[in-house]
């Protein structure tokens, strides 16, 4: 149950709400877009599916990239949809990435992170991809201070709230 002082207040917390998901996205864009374009992302997505030495550089430059560009999650995919690496989790890999639209954001069941997949190319060809998430439990509870009561995403039938997220 929500309870406002006027309409209108409801109305410019909803505004602002919508301006800091818009902020969030453009951010994540940004960002990944920035890494994506580095030639040495390009080159270790080609080197990874080899293992050794080439994949723990590739794990090592997610790590630094996203705490650089403050994302909580960096993951290669290989240009077969195979996960290289991921700097948030860099035990787990081999894996099929999950099916994801490229160039747009999207939220993943079980979590409240917005992600974003991007293409890397490297010389005209394409790499693999690059997917960043930023973990918005911590905008949702603010959101919910804002709005004196629980705020939650909605994915169709899945609905994220702080309570309800699985912390990976």
């Amino acid at each position: 149950v929500f309870v406002f002082r006027s309409e209108q207040e409801a109305v410019a917390l909803a505004e602002k709400a919508a301006q800091e998901v818009e902020r969030l996205a453009l951010t994540l864009g940004e960002s990944i877009g920035q890494i994506g374009r580095d030639v040495q992302v390009g080159i270790l997505l080609y080197e990874a599916p080899e293992g050794g030495a080439a994949q723990r550089r590739l794990i090592d430059l997610l790590r630094s990239r996203a705490a650089e560009n403050g994302l909580d999650e960096l993951t290669a995919i290989s240009a077969d949809g195979v996960v290289l690496a991921r700097g948030h989790r860099p035990a787990e890999f081999g894996d099929a990435a999950e099916t994801a639209p490229v160039g747009s954001t999207h939220l993943t069941s079980g979590a409240a992170v917005m992600r974003l997949r991007l293409p890397v190319r490297l010389r005209s060809r394409h790499a693999g991809d690059l997917e960043g998430g930023i973990d918005l439990s911590d905008d949702l509870a603010e959101l919910g201070r804002l709005f004196s009561g629980r705020v939650f995403l909605s994915t169709g039938d899945e609905k994220f709230s702080p309570e309800s997220v699985r912390t990976p």
